[in-house]
């Protein structure tokens, strides 16, 4: 630096100024089914200083701080997220880099049953869809009768079942599609339980007079 005053009389000095290097940010990210744990990869290089801070900011509003490179996150919803990664090093360099998630939806779990008589097999129809998955790789039915001797289970598409009693039995069904995305759901089915039949005669009677029946 070199000064001058109005006299014209100078003067000079100099001082060296250290220039740290930037850190660079980076990171890659699992693509994971709804619900499921999101796990944050870190590949940032460091500059002139060790990197000490990192600030994953989400689109969904969810700001994440880690004094270590390791992160998870579950998105609660599926689609793609903007994921922002800021890291900070000792020297207060910073950087940062933009990257989108992927999160796959789960498939969506649809079925009905005809309430049946007792003694008549119950008839269930799915229609569970995909949303992200080509297609439905893999159905558990369960039937919820624990008392009856048969297989209660079932991995057909379209099963039916012979209940072992009449009333309302709660049925559960899982599927899972080729992205390996899971989903259940729960219906009440019924079994409606028969008729009784039962009659007493009154009257002894001679042939050809009425006879009553109740």
């Amino acid at each position: 630096m070199i000064i001058e005053d109005n006299l014209g009389c100078r003067d000079t000095v100099f001082k060296l100024v250290r220039v740290w290097d930037l850190p660079e940010a980076d990171f890659i990210m699992d693509t994971v089914c709804q619900g499921q744990n999101t796990q944050f990869i870190d590949l940032s290089s460091q500059g002139s200083g060790i990197i000490n801070q990192w600030q994953w900011s989400i689109s969904d509003g969810s700001v994440i701080t880690e004094v270590d490179n390791q992160a998870t996150y579950v998105f609660e919803a599926c689609g793609e997220f903007q994921v922002e990664l800021e890291i900070i090093d000792e020297n207060l360099c910073t950087d940062n880099t933009i990257s989108l998630a992927k999160i796959w939806c789960l498939p969506s779990v649809e079925f009905t049953s005809t309430p049946s008589c007792f003694g008549d097999s119950t008839n269930f129809t799915n229609s569970s869809t995909t949303i992200d998955g080509n297609q439905i790789v893999n159905y558990l039915w369960n039937f919820g009768d624990n008392s009856s001797e048969m297989n209660n289970t079932s991995t057909l598409t379209n099963p039916s079942f012979l209940y072992s009693d009449c009333g309302q039995f709660e049925v559960n069904l899982i599927i899972t599609d080729d992205l390996n995305c899971t989903n259940e759901n729960t219906i009440n089915s019924e079994v409606i339980c028969n008729p009784e039949a039962n009659f007493t005669v009154f009257d002894f009677v001679c042939e050809g007079d009425v006879t009553n029946f109740t």
